[in-house]
């Protein structure tokens, strides 16, 4: 095994300055790898470094102001203008050597106090309406990148040439700089005043927006241009500019004038991700958001150097563990010359990282009804109570709405509830009007805490019904100690009411079943919505300038833009010329489905009784019939005959709209007599030799039929399961003797 070098022996430097050092200066060891193994502060002219021989003659020694907030790496020590130590050889003994460090080193060393300061924040609420809510607990990576005129010192002579012709490229061109790729402000915004130069007609600005990928591919497309000097018309264009040397045949010229430039052109490197590889950045300092998306950081820098050109990065703790949620590339997002003090507003588009400090508002004074659970939106339902598929409504109901909550509270607008009637009788035409009817199933809303050992808990604040049936607007905030509300089950947090249609009063006697009461029970319904005040006054929304709006897109809304409209007359209800409520008309309607199967029939069959087989004579027709019902016909159903195990006879197969007049089929329509029966007659020889096998058909077979009758009702986030399913089987078979006197299927 090998030995770990001993550490009671010490690198003892004598340190002589030419000049005074402002502030502490402290020497730091690196090994081999780059990694810091000792720093010790210089005292009295001397500096002991706890290093033996062989860390001694294998560490790289610097000499540079303290920097106590961080562990320091070698290229703090390059941004710092650290002063390297050449050691001498053959040191023995107690390790001494003698340094002196240069006045014009010293020089370089005075340091600034520069604070950074930004937010963490996601745009939460309908587009159109978005505001930016913090993100509390966010850890913001604060890094510095390298400056470019270290990276164009080191570039291959390959690569400058590359630089020069796609720089060139942009700025003879007049392309302007990219728009961001990312989410969050603009850090290159401060520099989009028109930058011109001399006898060049190029303006950084950001009108118009190229096409980033575009410019990359075209860009991938062109030659480089080789050393020799560029064409004469370049030149002369150039000629007497600061760019002038970009022309130039000497390798190190176009360096230089690279590098004189670079302030100016390194905003361009944002077009070409050929180069972003080469962006890299030290980190600085790790900070973490406050209750509202809040960091600062007071770092570091050289006072007489260029201001920090910084980059940031955020992490979020998701599932146990810290998870990347914003790290744009560092060529378009540097914050070029940093101007300390200067607020960073960091935007996160993750949806797994939640906003704190509640929820937002809608603009104003609104109310914006958006759907029925997730999958119906308002522009989904049709004002006869239907969806625009046709389908009804059941179950539990639950509308999501959209409140300027702390505005309303703030004006005394403190509650709503939603009420119900019924409009007709179970065919959704006849007038059967009933009374008003408040909805009063609880409603409430999770929101986090923390708790016993800081770990999360989940209580839920009710939001009513209070003593007298009406339900508070969702404050802004949850109550004290809670961080945010959650959505921790969407069919509770997000429905602003639920309305139970199982539930329905049917009028029927007790002792009635489910299947009579949802029978009786069904029909349109009319669902109204209203404010109140505290003290049950209701609120005339006219009056009071609130506007009511409903969604004008499909649902479900998924990531993508959703639009709202001022709803329509349908939907407001209103006091003379004053809007006082909002109305929708729902046709509720839980009868389940049914399905039967009917025995084969038809001239020419007999049935077998000892063996089962239904016999046909030559030319017999069998009929096919089945029962497929809903007694509104709010139901889909698909009936399939299968020959053998796997052969489709599709002239006996049919489906459609429960309650169509016929349905089709190949050859051929089931015809729909009383009581949602459909039948066909069928050719024997059909079902036995149509789709034929290698024999050419069959004289005896066996058939298989599936019924199956889907209802169509949804409660907005699916349909209900009020299906109905049969399944049945018969043979085919020319008459024979069955007991065994050598004729037929009997052997």
């Amino acid at each position: 095994m090998a030995k770990t070098p001993a550490t009671n022996a010490t690198l003892t430097l004598k340190i002589e300055l030419e000049k005074p050092a402002q502030g502490d200066v402290h020497a730091y060891a690196f090994d081999r790898n780059g990694r810091m193994i000792a720093r010790a502060p210089v005292r009295d002219g001397a500096v002991a470094l706890p290093l033996n021989e062989k860390q001694a003659r294998e560490s790289r020694v610097f000499l540079a102001p303290d920097n106590a907030d961080k562990q320091p790496t070698l290229r703090d020590m390059q941004r710092a203008h650290g002063y390297e130590i050449v050691l001498a050889d053959g040191l023995r003994g107690r390790l001494v050597d003698h340094v002196r460090v240069p006045g014009r080193v010293i020089d370089l060393w005075p340091f600034c106090f520069c604070p950074v300061r930004g937010r963490v924040v996601r745009p939460v609420g309908p587009a159109g309406h978005t505001q930016d809510r913090p993100v509390c607990g966010a850890r913001v990576h604060i890094c510095e990148v390298d400056r470019w005129p270290l990276i164009i010192a080191q570039l291959p002579d390959r690569d400058i040439l590359r630089l020069r012709d796609d720089l060139l490229h942009a700025v003879l061109r007049k392309i302007p700089i990219p728009p961001r790729p990312g989410p969050d402000p603009d850090p290159i915004a401060r520099v989009r005043t028109p930058l011109r130069f001399p006898g060049v007609e190029a303006a950084i600005s950001p009108q118009p927006q190229p096409n980033v990928g575009g410019l990359a591919r075209s860009n991938l497309d062109r030659v480089a241009l080789n050393p020799q000097p560029l064409p004469p018309g370049i030149a002369l264009q150039l000629q007497g500019t600061p760019l002038a040397g970009l022309t130039a045949s000497s390798i190190n010229q176009i360096r230089s004038a690279l590098t004189l430039n670079i302030d100016s052109l390194k905003y361009y490197l944002c077009l070409w991700p050929w180069w972003w590889w080469r962006f890299r950045c030290d980190e600085l300092a790790v900070v973490e958001t406050d209750a509202f998306g809040r960091f600062e950081k007071l770092l570091i820098f050289r006072c007489d150097g260029d201001h920090p050109d910084l980059y940031f990065w955020v992490e979020y703790p998701i599932g146990g563990s810290w998870e990347t949620v914003y790290r744009p590339p560092i060529a378009c997002w540097t914050h070029w010359n940093y101007v300390c003090g200067t607020e960073v507003i960091l935007r996160v588009d993750d949806p797994r990282v939640p906003a704190c400090g509640g929820d937002p508002d809608l603009p104003g004074l609104s109310v914006a009804v958006m759907s029925i659970g997730r999958g119906v939106s308002l522009k989904q339902l049709q004002t006869n109570g239907l969806t625009t598929g046709g389908a009804p409504f059941g179950g539990k109901i639950e509308p999501r709405v959209w409140m300027s909550r702390g505005n309303l509270i703030a004006a005394g607008i403190t509650h709503y509830r939603w009420s119900y009637r019924r409009l007709t009788g179970p065919d959704g035409s006849t007038p059967a009007v009933g009374a008003w009817t408040i909805v009063t199933r609880d409603v409430k809303r999770h929101y986090s805490v923390l708790g016993p050992g800081g770990l999360p808990a989940f209580p839920s604040d009710p939001m009513g019904p209070d003593g007298d049936n009406k339900f508070r607007i969702q404050p802004p905030d949850p109550p004290a100690p809670g961080l945010d509300w959650e959505t921790l089950d969407e069919r509770e947090d997000l429905a602003s009411a639920h309305f139970e249609t199982t539930l329905l009063p049917s009028g029927l006697p007790a002792g009635a079943t489910d299947a009579e009461k949802a029978a009786a029970a069904a029909g349109q319904y009319e669902l109204k919505l209203e404010l109140l005040r505290a003290d049950n006054s209701l609120v005339d929304w006219t009056a009071a300038g609130i506007t009511l709006a409903i969604a004008d897109e499909n649902a479900p809304f998924g990531a993508d833009e959703v639009d709202t409209i001022a709803a329509p007359a349908f939907n407001r209800v209103m006091s003379g010329a004053h809007l006082v409520g909002f109305r929708m008309i729902l046709r509720v309607d839980n009868n389940r489905c049914d399905a039967d199967i009917y025995p084969v029939s038809g001239a020419g069959l007999s049935v077998d009784a000892e063996c089962g087989f239904i016999e046909y004579q030559p030319g017999a027709v069998a009929t096919l019939s089945f029962l497929a019902r809903h007694p509104w016909g709010f139901a889909t159903f698909d009936y399939t005959t299968t020959r053998g195990t796997s052969t489709p006879v599709p002239q006996a197969d049919t489906g459609g709209i429960v309650g169509a007049a016929s349905a089709a089929s190949t050859d051929g329509n089931f015809s729909e007599g009383p009581d949602f029966v459909y039948s066909k007659p069928v050719p024997v020889n059909t079902l036995l030799t149509v789709n034929p096998g290698p024999s050419g058909g069959c004289a005896n077979a066996a058939f298989a039929e599936v019924l199956n009758v889907w209802g169509t009702a949804t409660d907005g986030y699916g349909t209900l399961g009020y299906n109905a399913h049969d399944a049945a089987a018969y043979a085919l078979a020319v008459p024979c003797d069955c007991h065994g006197n050598g004729n037929g299927h009997g052997h």
